[in-house]
């Protein structure tokens, strides 16, 4: 009996394909965001220690131009703060598309599988039939002989 081959076996492997890129994409996409929090957690700290710093510095000397210029700091850094949240979040937005994609990649990858696993059920019935009628074939043809002779 011939092997069992699935008729749709490039287009399984092309969804593979296609899914293992996708994970890839995601993956990397992942550690960016991941990156990027380390790298706002890591400006947050430095505000507070920046004016944590100031308000001990503030206390012994009132200096108006060191004020100004922790305080010019202070705006700078919030700003940069803001900015590196943007780019988080549109980060986020596209970690989100790419996992859609991902899972929708999965779905159809798994559709096909299942109609491969179908087909060779159907595959393993047909051959157990036949395997089935050949022994019948031959009980059956022993038997013949057998009250012949």
């Amino acid at each position: 009996m011939k092997k069992f081959v699935f008729k749709f076996q490039s287009v399984l492997d092309h969804k593979k394909h296609i899914e293992e890129k996708l994970k890839d994409e995601l993956s990397e996409l992942n550690h960016k965001l991941k990156d990027q929090e380390r790298l706002l957690d890591l400006l947050r700290c430095r505000l507070l220690e920046s004016q944590c710093n100031w308000l001990e510095d503030n206390s012994e000397n009132s200096n108006a131009g060191t004020a100004m210029c922790y305080q010019q700091y202070f705006l700078d850094l919030q700003i940069r703060i803001n900015q590196e949240e943007e780019l988080r979040k549109r980060i986020q937005e596209v970690v989100d598309v790419k996992r859609g994609e991902y899972i929708e990649a999965q779905k159809e990858r798994m559709t096909i599988e299942k109609i491969e696993q179908k087909e060779q059920r159907e595959y393993l019935y047909n051959v157990e039939r036949a395997e089935q009628q050949m022994i019948d074939q031959t009980a059956a043809s022993g038997f013949i002989r057998q009250h012949r002779n």
